[in-house]
């Protein structure tokens, strides 16, 4: 008993070490093995979305995302104005 608990201690520490330092796809193929469905129905079970889908909370961040984005690109379109206008020809009239 004590050598499969050994060997069940060490099969865990190999997927957690997986978990921690995997890539992507190491994790994704070992959370998806067989052997552990067990614990792959349980996070199903426990999982709720992170992002809040309310109609309220997609309008906010609708319009905190084209604010910050006024924000970032208008010194942009500002200074391309003012190029424009000072690259604009002179026009001169003749008297």
């Amino acid at each position: 008993m004590k050598a499969s608990r050994f060997a069940q201690i060490t099969t865990l520490e190999q997927g957690m070490r997986k978990l921690e330092h995997g890539h992507y796809f190491e994790q994704l193929v070992f959370m998806a093995s067989p052997s552990q469905y067990g614990t792959l129905n349980r996070v199903l079970d426990n999982f709720r979305p992170s992002v809040p889908l309310t109609p309220s909370s997609i309008v906010f961040s609708l319009v905190t995302a084209i604010f910050i984005n006024l924000l970032i690109w208008t010194p942009h379109f500002c200074y391309c104005q003012v190029r424009k206008v000072r690259n604009k020809p002179k026009r001169y009239s003749y008297k």
